[in-house]
C-alpha cells in the first residue's frame, strides 16, 4: 500500500485496520497519523520531505520492534526529529530482516537515523544500502561497525551498496572483515579509488583475504589505471571478479578504448545509464 498525503497533514489513515497488510509506503505521512497494523508487515518503506512530521527515537523503536516480520526496511533520515540529545537505544530485533536502505538528509536528523542503524540487530541481513551520507555520518556508521560488530552480526550480507557516499577517509581492512560474506559491492560516486586501494594495498594476508567471495563491482568515478590492478590482484589470489559495471558519470574521465577490450578479456562488463541509481 502507497499512501500520500496533501497539505492536510492531520488526516488519519487506515483508521478502519488492516490486519493482513503486508507493504507500505509512506510518503510525507507520519506514523502518528497513521493507524497501520504492524504485526503481518513485511516491507516498509518511509520518505519525508516536512520534517515537521518526524518520529522521535522511541516511537521509531516502538514501530520496528512491533513489526517482527519485516524483511525490507527503507528509511530515509528526515523520518526521524530531534529527541533531547539523546544518542542511543535498547537493541531492536528484527529477525527476519533481509533488506536494509539508509538515505541521508543533512539537514534533517541524521544522526537519529545511525542510532537506529546502531540499534538494530538483523542476522538474516542480506542487503545493505547507504544513499547519499556525508562524510560525518559516514565515518559514525563505519566507526559504530568497527567498534561494535564482528562478523557474527553479518553472516549472510552478501551485497553492500554505497552511493553517493563520501568514504573517503574511512574504509579499512577492519570494517571489511565484518561482513566477509559480501559478493556484491556497490561504490557509485564514492570514493571508488580509495576503496579499490584498500582491497589492492592491505590485502596482504592470504590466510585472511579482504572479501574473498567479492565476485560483482559497480563503479562510476574511478582511476582505469587503478581498476586494472585491482583486477589483476584479485586474478591471481584465485578471487576473481567475474563481473564488472560501469555506471556513467558526466564528470568521470573518458576509459581508452584498449584498457575496455583489456578488461573485456577478464571478465564481464556492464554499462548502466543514466547516472543515477
Amino acid at each position: 500500500m502507497r499512501v500520500t498525503i496533501g497539505p492536510d497533514t492531520s488526516m488519519p489513515v487506515l483508521e478502519g485496520g488492516a490486519p493482513k497488510l503486508s507493504s507500505l509506503y509512506l510518503l510525507d505521512v507520519s506514523l502518528h497519523s497513521c493507524y497501520a497494523p504492524l504485526t503481518a508487515l513485511k516491507t516498509l518503506d518511509l520518505y519525508m520531505y516536512r520534517p515537521g512530521l518526524a518520529l522521535d527515537l522511541d516511537d521509531m523503536r516502538d514501530v520496528l520492534t512491533a513489526s517482527p516480520s519485516l524483511t525490507t526496511l527503507k528509511i530515509a533520515s528526515a523520518v526521524l526529529g530531534s529527541v533531547n540529545g539523546r544518542e542511543d537505544l535498547p537493541p531492536i530485533s528484527l529477525p527476519c530482516l533481509r533488506f536494509l536502505e539508509m538515505s541521508f538528509d543533512i539537514d534533517c536528523c541524521p544522526d537519529r537515523l545511525i542510532c537506529i542503524f546502531v540499534a538494530l540487530s538483523a542476522p538474516k541481513l542480506e542487503t545493505l544500502v547507504i544513499d547519499q551520507a556525508p562524510s560525518p555520518n559516514i565515518e559514525r556508521i563505519i566507526c559504530a561497525v568497527n567498534l561494535l560488530r564482528t562478523p557474527r552480526d553479518y553472516p549472510n550480507l552478501h551485497t553492500l551498496m554505497f552511493w553517493d557516499v563520501d568514504c573517503t577517509k574511512w574504509i579499512g581492512p577492519t570494517f571489511i572483515r565484518v561482513m566477509p560474506a559480501v559478493s556484491d559491492l556497490t561504490i557509485v560516486r564514492s570514493a571508488e579509488d580509495t576503496v579499490l586501494k584498500v582491497l589492492l594495498e592491505k590485502d596482504t594476508d592470504p590466510t585472511a583475504p579482504l572479501w574473498p567471495e567479492l565476485r560483482t563491482l559497480k563503479v562510476s568515478v574511478f582511476d582505469i589505471d587503478l581498476l586494472c590492478d585491482f583486477v589483476t590482484h584479485r586474478i591471481g589470489a584465485k578471487n576473481p571478479i567475474q563481473s564488472l559495471t560501469i555506471v556513467h558519470d558526466p564528470d568521470a574521465p573518458e576509459i581508452p578504448k584498449e584498457r575496455i577490450d583489456w578488461l573485456r578479456e577478464r571478465l564481464e562488463i556492464h554499462e548502466m545509464f543514466p547516472t543515477t541509481k
